[in-house]
C-alpha cells in the first residue's frame, strides 16, 4: 500500500481583508484622521480628551495604506476597549484625487510641529512620522494615483 504525504497548508488571515491578492502594499502610516493642527493649546485639550476617552475605553486608530493601485485611509473607533464602534474606509483610485499635499503646521510656536498628509481636503495627521516621511507618502500617493 502506498502512503501519500500531504503537507498541511496553513491558511493565514490577511492583515487587511480589503487588499486584493494582486495588490502590493508600498507604505503604511498610523495616525488620526481630521486633526492636523499645530496650536499647542488645541493639541493639549485634544490630548486631555483623548486620555480621558482612553481611560473610559474609547480610542481611534487610523491607517494610511498606499498600494501599487490605490491609496486607502481606514479608521476604526473602539468603545469599552474591545468593541468596535465604527469603521470608516476611504479609497482613492487613479484619477480620483485632485489635491495631494503634505507638510506640517507649526503655528506661532515653531517647535510644536504636526506632520500631515492631505488628500482631497481629508487630513491624515501622522503620529510618530517625520515631515520627510509624509512627503514621501504624498509623492508615492501622487505617483500611484496619476
Amino acid at each position: 500500500m502506498e502512503q501519500i504525504e500531504a503537507a498541511a497548508v496553513a491558511k493565514t488571515k490577511p492583515k487587511y481583508p480589503f487588499i486584493a491578492s494582486n495588490e502590493k502594499i508600498l507604505m503604511e502610516m498610523r495616525g488620526i484622521v481630521g486633526l492636523a493642527v499645530a496650536n499647542p493649546i488645541i493639541r493639549f485639550i485634544y490630548a486631555i480628551g483623548e486620555i480621558c476617552a482612553l481611560i473610559i475605553g474609547f480610542r481611534n486608530i487610523a491607517t494610511l495604506i498606499v498600494t501599487d493601485q490605490r491609496a486607502i485611509i481606514t479608521s476604526k473607533s473602539f468603545m469599552l476597549w474591545v468593541f468596535e464602534a465604527k469603521r470608516d474606509f476611504t479609497t482613492f483610485l487613479p484619477g480620483g484625487a485632485l489635491n495631494i499635499s503634505s507638510g506640517y503646521s507649526a503655528g506661532f510656536l515653531w517647535f510644536f510641529k504636526k506632520s500631515f498628509v492631505r488628500i482631497n481636503m481629508l487630513d491624515f495627521g501622522a503620529r510618530g512620522h517625520t515631515t520627510e516621511e509624509c512627503d514621501k507618502a504624498a509623492n508615492l500617493i501622487f505617483s500611484t494615483l496619476r
